[in-house]
């Protein structure tokens, strides 16, 4: 039971690590998406949903660490915005695409990030 609880708050610290560049990225690549792409808009787009996807599998796997503190993480809202997403990649809604990466999974990455530090600590 300890080794897990080690192996969770290592996974949070690597998330903890790699969140701001996130964070940066989302921003980047929505800011392409809603106005002029560059050449490599797409390409940086699907390292961007990587990213999230990774994000959202620590979140998975160390749930129960993270809820112990607390729970005011909307999985419903994320799960919902990443439903969202993936219709509007598909569709080529770039509007979409940008509107819901500066808003429900900015917002969810941000909290994410705070709620792990506390944990961490």
């Amino acid at each position: 039971m300890e080794d897990l609880r080690k192996e969770q708050l290592e996974a949070l610290q690597a998330m903890l690590d790699y969140i701001p560049k996130l964070r940066k990225g989302m921003e980047t690549v929505a800011k392409e998406l809603s106005g002029e792409r560059l050449a490599d808009t797409n390409e940086y787009l699907k390292k961007v949903i990587e990213g999230l996807n990774w994000v959202i599998e620590v979140y998975n796997g160390t749930s129960a660490l993270i809820n112990e503190k607390e729970n005011n993480l909307d999985k419903a809202a994320v799960n919902k915005a990443c439903v969202d997403f993936s219709s509007a990649y598909k569709n080529g809604d770039s509007a979409t695409q940008a509107e819901l990466l500066t808003g429900v999974l900015m917002s969810f990455i941000c909290n994410l990030e705070t709620v792990a530090k506390a944990v961490s600590i």
